[in-house]
């Protein structure tokens, strides 16, 4: 054999090395995201669920959640209180807004984020009226659609 045909076989050899590990890169990409959405949403999930279990352990936030439902007035503890919800729910909201625009969280997700802060915002209108006031401090939260939910009309 002669060393022009090694040559080609050996840039041919190189050449398969490349294509398989970029086929193998791009799978490892693919899992990569996949897992990238998959710890968005159970981030913000888990978040949710730590507040549920925070209601459903503290009568006192049991409490506050229902005057907030009955936009009831509150009294200058209960009213930090509230804002302290508002702000946790924003953080939440955050998180789900940032990883679907990064494209770390899933379309269908996020919409069922965007949904469960319309619900909340409709259920508690204490809530609404802190996270507007809240928000409208913040001009990066303009451009999220979770913020064109906190004001629309319930």
């Amino acid at each position: 054999m002669n060393w022009g045909a090694a040559g080609a076989i050996g840039e041919i050899l190189g050449a398969v090395a490349v294509v398989i590990t970029v086929l193998y890169l791009a799978a490892q990409i693919k899992q990569s995201n996949r897992q990238s959405a998959s710890d968005a949403g159970f981030a913000v999930v888990s978040e949710m669920s730590r507040f549920d279990e925070l209601v459903f352990s503290n009568p006192e936030v049991s409490k506050l959640l229902v005057k907030m439902k009955r936009d009831e007035d509150l009294s200058d503890e209960e009213r930090l209180r509230s804002e302290s919800i508002a702000d946790r729910f924003i953080n939440i909201w955050y998180v789900a807004e940032n990883a679907h625009s990064n494209g770390t969280m899933t379309r269908e997700l996020y919409e069922d984020c965007v949904d469960d802060a319309r619900r909340h915002l409709r259920s508690y209108p204490a809530l609404r009226t802190h996270c507007r006031s809240i928000l409208s401090h913040y001009r990066f939260a303009q451009d999220m659609k979770i913020y064109a939910a906190v004001f629309e009309e319930p």
